[in-house]
């Protein structure tokens, strides 16, 4: 068994991922000056899997991961080229972790399915942090997906409509993209946080992905003012809302009600399978999430940190 880097026209979008896919991987390099790199591995000639791994330095300090914290990329880890038992996966993964050591992080990340870590550990020396979604299920007809909405979920979609908010697609401008950063820079303010990712992320975003017909760039409008805007990457697979940000001043029209049904109903159209709405965590926004009937699905993070900033991530935690 063998693991070594490979170039990026290497790299087979063989994964169901919207993440494992080299667009993205380019838009997280430029966007965010994030550099990537990707492991293959192989056993007697034969592809076991290929694994994208980003790297962020802060001063002297390598953080590595598949996915990283802070590039936006909820999943990533292994892309495995045919099925093998969890035993023999664990092998492999020795093998990357072996070949990803040799840049030296400071700080290592992995997203590995849950499967894998039932019934084995990767090592007593990693910690292991799990995420949580919502994610709905879509069909072809949007009427049987309406009907997994809650109550509410559809009683606040009706409002939004009978209140005329408007709904429009976005193609890319600066100037939309513009927009929506100051209102995402506002939605943080609100929050009492500062937001991390800078513009040219989201310029770097909206304009390659409309390239590659693989973003839904929407805004709704009340009375003629920007009520609320959002960003939705997909591929033929599944969709994923990214990020958002209203104006609360039209929070009682409900314009984010329809603007994910809208999301959702298109999607429907284009016969994509399903829907991840983002991670859960801030309880007002996870109720508003559960309305459009998710399910909550869970996926697993292993992080090694070594004693340089072990300590100090220790304090802060305290």
């Amino acid at each position: 068994m063998e693991t070594y880097q490979i170039q990026s026209n290497e790299f087979k979008n063989i994964s169901k991922s919207f993440y494992q896919h080299t667009a993205w991987f380019e838009i997280v390099k430029n966007g965010l000056n994030v550099d990537y790199k990707i492991f293959e591995t192989k056993d007697t000639d034969k592809i076991v899997c290929q694994t994208v791994v980003f790297i962020m330095k802060k001063g002297f300090v390598k953080f590595i991961g598949s996915p990283l914290r802070g590039t936006f990329t909820p999943h990533l880890g292994p892309v495995w080229h045919g099925k093998f038992e969890d035993q023999y996966k664990l092998q492999v993964l020795d093998s990357i972790i072996t070949e990803i050591k040799k840049l030296k992080p400071a700080y290592l990340e992995l997203g590995l399915n849950n499967n894998l870590l039932k019934n084995h550990d990767l090592t007593a020396s990693w910690t292991t942090k799990t995420m949580e979604t919502f994610i709905v299920t879509l069909d072809e007809n949007p009427d049987i997906v309406w009907k997994k909405l809650d109550k509410r979920g559809r009683n606040m979609t009706r409002k939004a409509e009978k209140s005329g908010v408007i709904i429009e697609e976005l193609d890319y401008s600066l100037e939309n993209v513009n927009k929506f950063y100051n209102l995402l820079v506002e939605t943080f303010k609100r929050r009492g946080c500062k937001i991390h990712h800078p513009k040219s992320f989201f310029i770097e975003l909206v304009r390659e992905l409309s390239r590659e017909k693989m973003i839904l760039f929407l805004e709704t409008k009340v009375k003629g003012e920007t009520a609320s805007m959002g960003i939705f990457v997909y591929n033929d697979f599944e969709i994923h809302f990214l990020s958002g940000a209203s104006n609360p001043n039209f929070n009682c029209y409900a314009p984010n009600n329809l603007m994910h049904w809208f999301a959702i109903k298109k999607a429907s159209e284009m016969k994509i399978q399903k829907y991840d709405m983002g991670g859960k965590g801030i309880a007002s926004i996870d109720r508003f999430k559960a309305s459009f009937g998710g399910e909550t699905h869970s996926f697993t993070k292993k992080i090694w940190m070594s004693n340089l900033i072990k300590f100090p991530v220790k304090l802060l935690s305290k």
